[in-house]
């Protein structure tokens, strides 16, 4: 076995020590706090929300019938 790929060295120098991966953020960084949405914002979401849940339930409801009709053929 050689130095490069033998066991124990796959990832070499990057990945073999806590904080010394490559393009990991460095220890003692703070990540920045989550900004609360606005009441406006919030109200958006909820609004395309619930158009995305009516429109999927809208298709479920099409897809039952859809499989109940197959199942009256037979």
């Amino acid at each position: 076995m050689g130095w490069g790929r033998g066991r124990g060295w796959g990832r070499g120098f990057y990945g073999a020590y806590p904080g010394v991966t490559a393009g990991a953020p460095v220890y003692g960084a703070t990540p920045f706090a989550p900004i609360a949405p606005s009441r406006e914002q919030e109200l958006e979401a909820l609004k395309g929300q619930a158009e995305y849940f009516t429109s999927a339930l809208e298709d479920i409801k099409t897809r039952i019938g859809e499989l109940e009709a197959a199942k009256q053929e037979k």
